[in-house]
């Protein structure tokens, strides 16, 4: 058995058709051993054999054997042997059905397979999650362009999160002259609106060079209107 191993012949330790049978020395065999050919098994653990030699020199028999002296069981070039698991897969997919189906029957009596389903799921997600993917890196390929930032707004969930992320932050615009000492006027005058009519004439006698050190009255209640 060791040699067929080597070999890379499969070796099993129960009976199967179609496999040869090996048996070791004694028990009525020869000191070499003897094989056999198994052809059916039997639901007793029995087996039928076709062999050669056993009964006499070149004479071919049939018998039932059992498993006394039996050393292993090797699975020869061109054997129809097929293993159980396999065999089971077979008829699983023969009948519709996965090799490992969680079936449950419904209020109609239809039978489902959860395993089927729960694959049909994941790879839905997988399919959104590569289509979120793609959408993204367009997204970033095109960010300066009004096309992107617009299937950014529609686009919902996380993938939208990330597409408008991606879009490039508007860049502040700096006022013109005109418009800064327009905003400045306005400051001023709403400043000085805030201050009592004695601080506004204080202000304006040191703003012509009229007037003394502003009060410290004056100066706090000018940086506070400021």
């Amino acid at each position: 058995m060791t040699s067929a191993k080597k070999q890379g012949y499969t070796v099993l330790s129960s009976p199967a058709p179609d496999t040869v049978v090996v048996y070791g020395a004694g028990n009525g065999y020869s000191s070499l051993g003897h094989v056999a050919v198994v052809d059916s098994v039997n639901a007793d653990g029995s087996f039928m054999v076709s062999e050669m030699n056993y009964t006499g020199y070149d004479v071919v028999d049939s018998r039932r054997s059992t498993m006394k002296g039996v050393i292993g069981f090797v699975v020869p070039p061109g054997s129809s042997y097929t293993p159980v698991k396999a065999q089971a897969l077979y008829a699983a997919q023969a009948a519709g059905m996965s090799s490992q189906c969680i079936h449950s029957t419904s209020v109609l009596g239809a039978t489902i397979c959860w395993d089927g389903a729960v694959g049909m799921a994941a790879m839905a997600a997988g399919g959104l999650l590569m289509l979120g993917g793609v959408l993204v890196f367009a997204m970033f390929a095109l960010k300066n362009t009004g096309i992107a930032q617009q299937a950014a707004g529609f686009m919902p969930g996380p993938v939208g999160m990330v597409a408008r992320s991606s879009q490039p932050k508007p860049k502040p615009v700096a006022p013109s002259p005109e418009e800064g000492k327009a905003a400045s006027d306005q400051r001023v005058a709403v400043a000085k609106a805030r201050l009592s009519a004695g601080t506004q004439a204080e202000v304006d006698a040191a703003k012509f060079g009229k007037g003394k050190k502003l009060s410290p009255e004056a100066d706090k209640e000018l940086r506070s209107a400021a």
